[in-house]
């Protein structure tokens, strides 16, 4: 009998040999940091997750920047763009953001080129701390990849419009639903404003 970690790492060849995968090391933790305080932030505004999503409507390319509180995985915005938005347009998305909700102690990104040097100065003198996630730890960003996996599979439903301002209003229309009717598990049942 092979075990069961054993057993993930065999494949099938398609000539019916058996082929071993190689061991991928595990997923650790990032340097320096202690998860506690960023994987389950115990206030509003402690924590917050930023990442990008790709998104093709028939033959054009949007791309949508979300925010979302640690704590109460209230989606703070939804903001779509025409191009891949840079360094400076996350910045300012953030310091827009922070005027209305109040500012982050930390933010959580991942390795993408608008999440660099610039990124991280404007972020110094906004009084926050961008915490990037290590490669191959999901986990620390997890919470916001796995708003964009409710999020495709809503948008396959929807019917939207081709220009800019007819995609933000239908994402606009699923940050209603998701902070106001979508029940959370991990905040047992409840809707992020229910907390």
């Amino acid at each position: 009998m092979i075990s069961t970690p054993a057993r993930r790492r065999l494949t099938s060849s398609r000539f019916g040999r058996v082929k071993h995968r190689p061991a991928r090391p595990a997923i650790t933790l990032p340097v320096g940091k202690k998860p506690y305080h960023l994987l389950r932030p115990e206030q509003i505004n402690r924590v917050w997750h930023l990442d990008l999503l790709s998104l093709k409507v028939l033959w054009f390319r949007f791309t949508v920047a979300a925010i979302l509180d640690g704590f109460s995985r209230k989606l703070l915005c939804l903001r779509v763009y025409r191009r891949t938005p840079r360094a400076r347009d996350m910045a300012a998305l953030v310091r827009r953001v922070a005027k209305q909700f109040g500012k982050p102690r930390f933010v959580i990104t991942d390795h993408g080129t608008q999440f660099r040097r610039q990124f991280r100065t404007a972020m110094e003198k906004a009084d926050s701390i961008v915490v990037q996630a290590r490669v191959r730890a999901p986990h620390l960003n997890g919470k916001i990849e796995r708003t964009f996996r409710t999020f495709r599979g809503w948008w396959r439903l929807v019917l939207t419009g081709l220009t800019l301002r007819g995609v933000q209003r239908r994402i606009d229309d699923f940050g209603h639903w998701f902070n106001e009717l979508h029940s959370h598990s991990a905040l047992g049942g409840r809707t992020s404003r229910e907390t």
